[in-house]
């Protein structure tokens, strides 16, 4: 592995420091059953997947579960404890022209949409 790269003893002193500090335990907000290690060696995640998420409303107080081979999948909260995570990143690391779009009204999409039909 490349020595600039990330490694087991780097990856162990950043968890060592991150778990030492209550105000870093808190805003770490991840919550996954993987090894945070093994996620971070194995860089486990899949850059450029891209993912719309779409919320079913549920019928007569039931979620919908009727899926079948729609293609839908309905992820639960344990789900995104699992698959997702958040990194908590330092503002001066963090390039101008990505701080100017925080600044910008979020765009609101109407509820019809076809985000699917985008990448066809």
């Amino acid at each position: 592995m490349n020595s600039a790269g990330l490694n087991s003893e780097k990856v162990a002193a950043v968890i060592q420091k991150l778990n030492s500090d209550p105000q870093f335990v808190l805003a770490q907000n991840v919550g996954t059953t993987h090894d945070l290690l093994d996620i971070c060696l194995k860089r486990a995640t899949v850059q450029g997947a891209q993912h719309v998420f779409q919320h079913a409303v549920p019928q007569e107080g039931k979620p919908v579960t009727n899926q079948k081979s729609s293609g839908y999948l309905c992820m639960t909260d344990e789900w995104f404890s699992e698959y997702v995570y958040e990194v908590v990143v330092d503002r001066k690391h963090v390039p101008e022209e990505v701080l100017a779009v925080l600044e910008q009204e979020p765009i609101v999409l109407p509820a019809w949409d076809p985000m699917g039909a985008l990448a066809k």
